[in-house]
């Protein structure tokens, strides 16, 4: 089943710009609020390659795992921006978008290239749900998170 490992590539590079917070806080926005503060280069950086490094070591399609590391980075940026059109602070969550976001656009974007099972993309999808809950809850305990969303 592919789209399970395509969701952990997704997962990784999604999750691992939490871990770049300590290097450095450079806007993609440059401080425009189009993103919110939270999301910077060096967090970009730190998914996209994150994906990358997990695709190679697996020995996914490099094409396929730039599509995921890409577009879950691109999931993440839109919910943020849609975040900042509904008035919605930097580091408040907006359910459903904030969780969803990501994975849902990487299995789009994923459909145009390679064969996608539906039915395995949409289980995937709903079971990010209370898995991203989980994940951040225990990155807010590791205190790699201030909030728990």
């Amino acid at each position: 089943m592919n789209e399970l490992i395509y969701a952990m590539i997704a997962y990784l590079s999604n999750a691992s710009c939490t871990l770049s917070a300590r290097t450095g806080r450079h806007p993609i926005d440059f401080g425009k609020g189009i993103f919110g503060k939270n999301k910077t280069f060096e967090g970009l950086l730190f998914g996209l390659n994150a994906g990358l490094l997990l695709t190679l070591l697996i020995g996914i399609d490099f094409t396929v795992g730039l599509v995921i590391s890409v577009s879950t980075q691109a999931g993440d940026l839109l919910g943020s921006f849609i975040k900042r059109r509904l008035g919605i602070k930097s580091g408040e969550e907006l359910p459903i978008t904030d969780q969803l976001g990501f994975i849902t656009l990487t299995f789009f974007s994923l459909s145009f290239i390679t064969s996608i099972s539906f039915p395995a993309a949409a289980a995937i999808i709903l079971l990010t749900y209370p898995a991203h809950r989980a994940a951040n809850l225990l990155a807010f305990k590791l205190k790699l998170k201030k909030v728990r969303y």
